[in-house]
C-alpha cells in the first residue's frame, strides 16, 4: 500500500503512517519533499491501517453543500489586536481565535506549524501552550511539514485538550486518525482549516532565497506576514534582507515547484474543519489586489462548535467582523472556485492509473465536475493525462 502510493507520487509527507507504525521514517528527498521508508516489512495489518487513515487517499467527509461547502454561517475578519493583525499573514483571524481558545481556558494547548528553532528552513508542529506560542507560530510557512509524525505520542503521553490548526489535509488526517483511535477523539476541541493552494517543496524556499545573489543561508525566513499579503523576507546573520512581493514569490517561484498530489487536491478550503479561514481579497475590477494593506480573512463556521467559537471570539473582542458577500468570493479566491469544479476532470486519470487507489467521501466532486466549462474540462482531463505519463 505505501509503496503504491508513493509510486504514484500521491504521499503528502504528513507523517501519519509513521505516528502509528515505528517500521516507518520520514525523510527528505532530493526534491524537497518528505516521503516515509519503510525498515523491513509492513505487516497485512499495517497496510489496512494506512489505507483508513492515509489523507492523500482517503478522505470520508459529511456531505458538503455549495460551491464553498456547508458553512452555517461566513464572516470577513481579523483581529482586534493591531500588532497580531499586522504581523500575521491575513489579518490574523486564525491567531486570534486560537487565544480565545486558550486564554479562556477553552483548550490547554494548540497544535500548530511553526518554524524549528535555529532552522531557518525546516517546520515542525508545535505544541503552543502560551499566549506568545501561538503568535510566535501564527505567520504562514509555505514549505512541507510531518504535521503528524508525532501524533499518536503526544496524544498517548498527555491528557490536553486541543485546538488543531493546520493544512485541509491534515485535517483529514486526523479525522482518519481518530476514526481508528476513537477513545482520542474527545482530546480535540475544534479543527481550523487554512485556505490551501498547494504545498512548495524546501526547493522553492532555497531557489527563492537564492535570487538574492547570496550564497549562504540566511538565518530566518518568513513568507508572508508583516503586512497583507506581506512579503517574502530572508534575513542573514549581518542584518541584511532579501524580499520579493507576494506575486513574485508565490506567484513566479514558491507556487511552481509544488507536490504532485496538490494539483490534484479534493479540498483546498478546509472542508471536513470547524472553521476555515482564508484570505478575503480586496478587489479591482473584480481580480484579487494584492497591494499592501490591512488584513482581512474570510471565516467560515460549517459546524456549530465552530460557529459557536466564532461567536464568542467576536463576542470576547478578539476578532471584529463585518458584512461579507458571499457572491464576491468567487473573485476574492478564483483558485479556490475555480479548482472546486476543475478537480473532478483532474483526478479522474490518476484513478484510472493506479486502479481508483483514491476514496474521497462527500466532497461533491462530482456534482461539482458536471457544473464545469466542458473546454476547460476537457483540458483539465487530456492535460493531466499527458501529466501522469511523465511522472
Amino acid at each position: 500500500m505505501l509503496n503504491r502510493i508513493t509510486s504514484n507520487h500521491l504521499c503528502l509527507g504528513c507523517g501519519l503512517c509513521s505516528s502509528v507504525c515505528p517500521s516507518i521514517t520520514m525523510d527528505e528527498t532530493s526534491k524537497g519533499f518528505y516521503s516515509p521508508t519503510v525498515q523491513g516489512q509492513l505487516s497485512k495489518e499495517d497496510n489496512a491501517l494506512i489505507r483508513k487513515i492515509c489523507p492523500a487517499i482517503t478522505i470520508q467527509n459529511s456531505q458538503q453543500k455549495g460551491d464553498w461547502g456547508t458553512m452555517l454561517e461566513s464572516y470577513d475578519a481579523w483581529s482586534t489586536n493591531a500588532d497580531i493583525r499586522f504581523h500575521a499573514a491575513s489579518g490574523g483571524a486564525v491567531t486570534s481565535i486560537a487565544l480565545f481558545l486558550l486564554e479562556n481556558h477553552i483548550v490547554d494547548a494548540v497544535m500548530q506549524v511553526g518554524q524549528n528553532e535555529k532552522d531557518y528552513l525546516h517546520n515542525s508542529m508545535k505544541i503552543s501552550r502560551s499566549s506568545q506560542e501561538i503568535i510566535n507560530n501564527g505567520q504562514s510557512r509555505y514549505a512541507p511539514c510531518k504535521t503528524l509524525e508525532h501524533l499518536q505520542q503526544t496524544l498517548s503521553t498527555t491528557q490536553d485538550r486541543f485546538a488543531f490548526i493546520g493544512k485541509p489535509c491534515d485535517i483529514s488526517g486526523v479525522k482518519n486518525f481518530l476514526s481508528v483511535f476513537p477513545q482520542y477523539t474527545e482530546r480535540f476541541v475544534c479543527f481550523i482549516s487554512i485556505f490551501c493552494a498547494a504545498m512548495p517543496s524546501y526547493n522553492a524556499s532555497i531557489k527563492a532565497w537564492k535570487s538574492s545573489g547570496k550564497v549562504f543561508p540566511p538565518e530566518t525566513l518568513s513568507y508572508r506576514g508583516d503586512g497583507w499579503p506581506g512579503k517574502f523576507c530572508a534575513t542573514w546573520a549581518d542584518g541584511s534582507q532579501h524580499t520579493l512581493s507576494y506575486d513574485d514569490s508565490w506567484g513566479k517561484i514558491l507556487g511552481r515547484d509544488v507536490a504532485f498530489r496538490c494539483k490534484i487536491c479534493p479540498d483546498g478550503i478546509g472542508l471536513s474543519a470547524d472553521i476555515s479561514v482564508g484570505d478575503a481579497w480586496r478587489l479591482a475590477n473584480r481580480t484579487p489586489d494584492f497591494t499592501e494593506q490591512p488584513g482581512h480573512s474570510v471565516v467560515f463556521a460549517r459546524t456549530e462548535i465552530g460557529q459557536h467559537i466564532v461567536q464568542e471570539a467576536i463576542k470576547h473582542h478578539y476578532i471584529d467582523t463585518e458584512k461579507f458577500d458571499i457572491d464576491t468570493l468567487k473573485y476574492r479566491q478564483p483558485y479556490q472556485y475555480i479548482r472546486r469544479k476543475q478537480v473532478g476532470w483532474r483526478l479522474l486519470p490518476v484513478q484510472i492509473k493506479t486502479g481508483w487507489l483514491m476514496h474521497f467521501k462527500g466532497l461533491q466532486i462530482r456534482e461539482m465536475a458536471l457544473r464545469a466549462n466542458p473546454v476547460m474540462a476537457c483540458q483539465m482531463f487530456f492535460g493531466m493525462i499527458k501529466r501522469t505519463t511523465r511522472i
